[in-house]
């Protein structure tokens, strides 16, 4: 079986499910507050505009055109 799932911020991590859908870790942006939330880091290393960039996990649907909802980010 061949399928295809695109996410352009998905990172390299991907596991098979025994239900045919596919768990995978993503990139997800944090503007304003939630931004402002994350502690620690390098002073001045924030992205363009206070960007951070936290990882979620995201599922995907067991076709190719199907995209599951994601699961709760993991931040």
């Amino acid at each position: 079986m061949l399928r295809e799932h695109r996410d352009p911020l998905q990172h390299h991590d991907a596991h098979r499910l025994d239900d045919g859908h596919i768990l995978y870790a993503a990139l997800e942006p944090l503007l304003g507050e939630q931004a402002a939330a994350v502690r620690g880091g390098v002073p001045g290393s924030k992205a363009a505009g206070g960007t951070v960039w936290a990882t979620r996990s995201a599922r995907s649907g067991r076709t190719a055109n199907s995209c599951g909802p994601g699961v709760p980010r993991t931040t």
